[in-house]
């Protein structure tokens, strides 16, 4: 357990509670905020530690911070008028805190590409899969951006039919490789060597795993061949909850595109652009999701659903407006795009969805009526509609009773 880690914080904060309210066993939970924030800890977990023990969650907070560790690697901020906690970054600190993330730093215009997908080994089904729906996701940006893409597997050549955006037989190829024999590393090796080596490429893109292979072993070809390495976190390929089901659902009827859509989706929307490099506590997108689903449900809503449909637009406040738009038409959007294949603004309008709703619940008057107990009845209604839309929305996310 890292000093940089959301494990860290939690039982840096678990142990400061404990020492001060012995008698209270009370878990801390983590939400979701913009930017490097890592959670609103304080105010939520304050706010149910107030009910437990009778006072102020603003003199909890307090007592909270003033136990916590000297080392503690985080700052506390001011943000809307709540505090909360966010990494305390300087040059001694920062590189380790990127060395979790994955991403590309912006490019330049690229004309002649190669990616690579190693054979793998020791890998479940479902993580050749995923490496497969990367490596074809990354393949057709390129081309639409009107680069030559040349796509090997190991040191073979395969053909892609350069009409279709999205090519069926080469991610069919591709998964193939989830029940055929795998090689060693010295192997995989040897064989990213020799294509590299087999022609000139403006940029290559080796996308694989730091599990299957270590990463040090193409350290020493970054410079040489210009290469990008792409090595997905392993808890990313490792995940085994809806989406191993629904892979193995999928498979069976040959629905490539929506197997295709299902395996990219447990990965961080930053990393489905070339030109991205993720900074913000929303990488991990099943986690933001998870997280954000289930604050709402902390805040219980007694506003049914029945009425939730029949409000009317024209007696709402502004601020609320444009949120309760989005959770009514949410449903047939997102329909709209996973029939189309587009994962890449699918993602884009969940995270923008998950950010409204996050504002909502860490807007200051909010919160005073969450520590009252007396939401009105637009923010009744809110909360319903939210939770009603994302548990809609869960099933892509691969939400299996699993938090991140």
């Amino acid at each position: 357990m890292t000093q940089y880690s959301l494990s860290y914080l939690e039982e840096s904060i678990k142990q400061a509670a404990l020492k001060l309210w012995p008698e209270i066993n009370h878990e801390p939970h983590f939400y979701p905020l913009l930017d490097l924030n890592l959670g609103d800890v304080c105010c939520d977990y304050c706010i149910e530690l107030s009910t437990l023990l009778k006072r102020s969650p603003k003199t909890l907070q307090r007592e909270l911070v003033q136990n916590l560790p000297e080392d503690f690697p985080f700052c506390l901020c001011m943000h809307d008028g709540y505090l909360n906690y966010r990494y305390h970054l300087n040059e001694g600190n920062f590189s380790e805190f990127l060395s979790g993330l994955d991403g590309f730093q912006p490019q330049a215009e690229i004309y002649d590409a190669l990616i690579l997908t190693p054979p793998v080994k020791n890998c479940f089904g479902l993580s050749y899969l995923r490496l497969a729906a990367r490596a074809i996701y990354h393949f057709s940006l390129l081309r639409s951006s009107g680069s030559q893409v040349k796509f090997f597997l190991g040191n073979t050549l395969l053909e892609v039919d350069s009409s279709q955006v999205f090519d069926q037989n080469l991610f069919m190829n591709l998964s193939k490789l989830a029940f055929g024999e795998p090689i060693t590393q010295a192997e995989a090796v040897d064989q990213v060597v020799e294509c590299l080596a087999s022609g000139k490429f403006d940029k290559s893109f080796i996308c694989s795993s730091g599990q299957i292979l270590e990463h040090n072993l193409f350290e020493n070809l970054k410079s040489e061949y210009n290469t990008k390495l792409r090595f997905p976190k392993n808890f990313w390929l490792n995940t085994d909850t809806a989406t191993l089901r629904d892979a193995e659902k999928l498979v069976q009827t040959l629905n490539t595109k929506d197997l295709f859509f299902h395996l990219l989706l447990p990965y961080h929307g930053q990393d489905l652009s070339f030109d991205a490099i993720g900074l913000k506590c929303r990488d991990n997108l099943p986690w933001y999701f998870a997280s954000s689903l289930e604050r709402l449900k902390r805040f219980s809503s007694k506003q049914s659903i029945a009425e939730a449909e029949m409000i009317n637009f024209e007696q709402l406040e502004p601020n609320f407006l444009q949120l309760l738009k989005r959770l009514c038409f949410m449903k047939s959007l997102v329909e709209e795009l996973r029939r189309n294949g587009e994962v890449e603004s699918f993602v884009e309008i969940v995270l923008e969805l998950l950010d409204q709703i996050n504002r909502m619940v860490n807007n200051p008057s909010f919160r005073q009526s969450v520590e009252r107990r007396d939401l009105s009845y637009f923010e009744e209604l809110l909360l319903t509609r939210s939770i009603c839309t994302l548990e809609h929305l869960a099933p892509f996310f691969s939400l299996d009773n699993t938090r991140f």
